[in-house]
């Protein structure tokens, strides 16, 4: 195996996911294609949504001869690594820097803890292929709002009381006079669990009156999703706060 320097050059991987910025405009695009020692190109027909620099295997980081990063880790793990991480993480990296470019929301993601991600990649490795949990950090490079947390449960109770959400609430949330934890979770699952023409029909409803009434009978209202605001410096759209 030889040595290996400790200080090399590296190369991240850029992937596609659909709410992914386009070409250019792609911050984890542009860096990618400015990485020392690689050919990645950008097609401005493409998404680029992530750009990872780790050694998990799906979109592995590189150095500058190629070699898959998880490949040399495993070859010099007490060099590059360290007693304490190997003894704690083995020849692993204990942890995955990306860099984000997002144009439209993410698909809705559960990070189990680590006692459950374990007991579900023993269960079955090809679905869950971490045993670990995953607490993030988010560093933002640039203007952004997010969504973060839940409304008291009072407003959200206030908020299901309209015909068109009441449809879809299990009945024992429907009969709880005063909202729980546990019936927001129970609505949350029948949300999440709800068929396509239970959330067209709710998205019809959300139309404004004069968008409903200039529709023809039997048609299906589809909102166009708000434009983001433009700023200066801006990598991720906006979404407005609650």
């Amino acid at each position: 195996m030889g040595t290996v320097s400790r200080i090399f050059p590296f190369a991240g991987t850029c992937n596609n996911y659909e709410w992914g910025r386009k070409g250019s405009k792609s911050l984890a695009a542009r860096l990618c294609a400015a990485s020392p020692e690689t050919d990645f190109k950008i097609d401005e027909e493409k998404r680029y949504s992530e750009m990872w620099f780790g050694d998990y295997p799906n979109f592995p980081g590189r150095l500058g001869d190629g070699r898959p990063l998880g490949d040399v880790l495993r070859d010099h793990k007490n060099e590059l690594l360290g007693e304490h991480s190997v003894g704690k993480w083995g020849d692993q990296l204990p942890y995955l820097p990306k860099i984000l470019s997002i144009a439209k929301a993410l698909p809705l993601q559960v990070h189990p803890n680590k006692d459950l991600a374990a007991k579900l990649h023993t269960q079955n490795p090809e679905q869950f292929t971490d045993p670990n949990h995953k607490p993030e950090i988010a560093i933002a490079l640039s203007h952004f709002e997010l969504f973060a947390g839940w409304k008291e449960l009072d407003e959200i109770a206030q908020l299901f009381r309209t015909p068109f959400l009441r449809g879809v609430m299990p009945p024992s949330a429907a009969s709880s006079s005063r909202w729980t934890d546990e019936t927001l979770r129970e609505v949350v699952r029948a949300l999440l669990k709800a068929d396509a023409d239970s959330v067209r029909a709710m998205q019809a409803e959300l139309a404004p009156p004069a968008a409903r009434a200039a529709r023809p009978a039997g048609a299906v209202h589809r909102p166009r999703p708000r434009r983001a605001r433009r700023r200066a410096v801006h990598e991720l759209p906006h979404a407005r706060p609650r």
